[in-house]
């Protein structure tokens, strides 16, 4: 595995790791960029005077290049995986950002305590549809699903660093999921423009990928304003960040 390129390592106080840049749009308005080429791959990190952030795509294996990225590059005193997440709850709508207490990786079955949250996360390895979400809750009484936490959280245990989860709702339990895995690549790039050309000529699909947006959109939102105190270091309690969280429920 080839190390990062550039010659001087910075410092900050977390490194957040997300999947797509989209998920954390609000979170990186103003930040300064730069690209770093790690694990044979180019990636793109935004930076803030408290924080880095680097979108390193859909997936653990994704997840664990960028992480191990942010890691070496920037050492960090503790690292944050952001993005968005399913809901395994009838009580947890698209819209709603949370942090989580425990994050269980579904493939190998071990489970990583996160600080802060009140909410438990399952990693798995793909999209999954509404039965699928049933099993999982049913299996690990959790709250919502992603595919990246685990990931990041084996990387901060490995280094010794305080980890922490940030998720909110892109689809609710019973949202009919487009088929979005065929456009994954092996890297967890999502080939954007494909995927339009295939909803495009298919207007069954209109209503749900619009939904979808609109979904992804006000997760970005709400995702940003819990995210953000953790960044600055202010209201680091969990009865704090459950207040902030209700206050942008609507």
């Amino acid at each position: 595995m080839s190390g990062p390129n550039n010659s001087k390592i910075r410092h900050a106080r977390f490194a957040i790791v997300a999947a797509l840049r989209q998920e954390v749009s609000a979170v990186v308005r103003g930040w300064g960029q730069r690209e770093i080429e790690y694990g044979g791959r180019k990636l793109r990190f935004y930076e803030s005077e408290k924080a880095v952030l680097v979108c390193g795509g859909i997936g653990a294996q994704a997840a664990n290049i960028a992480a191990q990225a942010a890691l070496i590059c920037y050492r960090p005193q503790g690292m944050l995986s952001a993005g968005v997440a399913g809901s395994l709850s009838s009580n947890l709508n698209a819209g709603e950002a949370f942090l989580v207490s425990a994050v269980i990786d579904a493939v190998s079955g071990k489970t990583y305590a996160a600080l802060l949250g009140t909410r438990r996360l399952v990693t798995a390895g793909k999209i999954l549809g509404p039965e699928e979400k049933r099993e999982l809750a049913q299996r690990y009484s959790a709250h919502a699903v992603d595919m990246e936490a685990a990931a990041v959280a084996e990387v901060a245990a490995q280094a010794g660093l305080p980890f922490y989860a940030a998720k909110a709702i892109s689809d609710q339990l019973d949202f009919p999921m487009p088929p979005m895995d065929r456009f994954v690549d092996a890297s967890g790039n999502f080939a954007t423009g494909k995927f339009v050309l295939h909803a495009a000529l298919r207007p069954a699909m209109w209503p749900v990928v619009w939904r979808l947006a609109r979904n992804n959109h006000r997760a970005a939102e709400a995702l940003a304003r819990v995210v953000q105190p953790l960044i600055d270091g202010q209201n680091l309690h969990s009865d704090a960040i459950e207040s902030g969280i209700a206050q942008i429920k609507h």
